[in-house]
């Protein structure tokens, strides 16, 4: 009976020391202009974080960011950016080419007409002679 009475008593002791919160840091990755977030794989630039955003009906805003989410616009003027969009499957699939240009802190491209949405879109960014890609998947 006693090590029944001490069982229980270690049990509850142990029980009752868990702490409030989580395990994981707050996430400071957050879209700063409404768009879509994704890692850039093999970096050309110093920047590691994309941001997809919409720029009316028509076109879209590409913008770079570092480490700690600041916008990346000196080392990044002088790349080079396309994309590759695709859409639909089967006979009505299509893939188009786009090419941004650079203005101010962000890349822009002025969507051609895209049949089916949602679509992908890889885009490559080439400087210094390294290239780097980014995909966002169902954007619409």
């Amino acid at each position: 009976m006693k090590t029944l009475i001490v069982s229980l008593l270690l049990t509850l002791s142990f029980t009752a020391t868990a702490h409030v919160g989580g395990h994981y840091k707050e996430n400071i990755y957050n879209p700063k202009f409404g768009g879509t977030l994704a890692k850039i794989e093999n970096p050309a630039t110093n920047a590691l974080v994309a941001e997809l955003a919409k720029d009316g009906k028509n076109g879209l805003f590409l913008f770079l960011y570092d480490r700690k989410m600041n916008l990346v616009t000196s080392s990044a003027s002088k790349a080079k950016v396309s994309g590759k969009i695709t859409s639909g499957r089967g006979k009505r699939a299509q893939s188009l080419d786009v090419s941004f240009t650079h203005s101010n802190d962000r890349f822009k491209v002025k969507l051609p007409n895209i049949k089916k949405r949602p679509y992908s879109i890889a885009i490559n960014i080439k400087q210094n002679g390294k290239s780097s890609t980014i995909v966002f998947n169902n954007v619409d």
